[in-house]
């Protein structure tokens, strides 16, 4: 199978930062405001990309057998997590 990507960007545009959660995998980043935190989604077949926000959290729900990298402002934070295949 071969594997594609998209590219997921958000932009803290409030005052305040906010918690960025990417699930299944639950991880949590914090972005400032004014600064940009951006998910390359790896994928051999597209799915659905869920998401929730509320004032403080935004929830980033990726498809199963995807696996993503992580960068907050260009900077790259992935955790080893998400090199590991989503379930569901």
């Amino acid at each position: 199978m071969i594997e594609s990507s998209v590219k997921y960007t958000f932009r803290n545009q409030n005052l305040n930062s906010i918690i960025v959660i990417i699930e299944p995998w639950a991880e949590e980043f914090t972005v400032p405001p004014d600064s940009v935190l951006s998910i390359i989604i790896f994928h051999t077949k597209l799915g659905l990309l869920e998401t929730a926000i509320s004032p403080n959290y935004f929830t980033v729900g990726l498809w199963a057998g995807c696996r993503a990298e992580v960068s907050l402002d260009g900077n790259d934070m992935t955790p080893r997590s998400l090199s590991i295949p989503a379930f569901g």
